[in-house]
Order: C-alpha cells, then sequence, then structure tokens
C-alpha cells in the first residue's frame, strides 16, 4: 500500500493510533485494485484471476463437463458442489438448482 494511503486507513483505539501498511480484502475496491497490479494470468484461490478478469477455473469446469449421468444422491451432492465453486460465475443459481437442492432433501 503506498505510504499516502495509509492515512486513509488509519484508525485510533484506546492504546494509541494505527494505520495498515498492507491493503485489507474487506475495502470497497480491492478486487479491481488487485486485479490492476497483476499483469500476468494467475490461480488464486481456484479462480484463474488477470488483469483484465476473474474467470473460473477451466479444470473446475471440464469436471462438471465429464461428470456423466448421475445416479445416487452422492452424484447429486458432487454436482452441487461443484456448482457452488462456480457460482460467481452462474447467474441466478439459487434458483436454477432448486431441483437439485429437493433432491437432496429427506
Amino acid at each position: 500500500m503506498k505510504e499516502s494511503d495509509q492515512l486513509a486507513t488509519s484508525f485510533n483505539t484506546p492504546y494509541g493510533s494505527y494505520c495498515y501498511v498492507t491493503m485489507l480484502f474487506r475495502l470497497r475496491n480491492v478486487g479491481a485494485t488487485y486485479q490492476q497490479c497483476m499483469v500476468p494470468k494467475g490461480k488464486l484461490l481456484g479462480y484463474i484471476i488477470s488483469e483484465r478478469s476473474i474467470e473460473g477455473n477451466p479444470e473446475k469446469i471440464s469436471a462438471i463437463s465429464n461428470m456423466g449421468p448421475i445416479r445416487n444422491v452422492k452424484g447429486v451432492q458432487r454436482l452441487t458442489g461443484c456448482l457452488a465453486a462456480l457460482s460467481y460465475f452462474i447467474s441466478r443459481l439459487g434458483v436454477k438448482g432448486v431441483p437439485l437442492y429437493k433432491l437432496l432433501k429427506k
């Protein structure tokens, strides 16, 4: 973090004044700032991150494509777990996945 930006993250406690010297991931624009700082493409937390975008990991996507037919409850659990890992990229997954979640109810 730039020294000029450290003042914006300062806070007071009964024990003194403090400021952050590294960027917090709770800040509003940290995702965009992180992407701009990265020039090469790389994996982070299971996603492919580059300076232009955040993409799903092709390995996870191919795991879903190559899964084959679902024959039992374990297969449904495996599919919902894979979809949950990619939920950032699937709009309205909660609504679209309702039939799968109904299958998991006892």
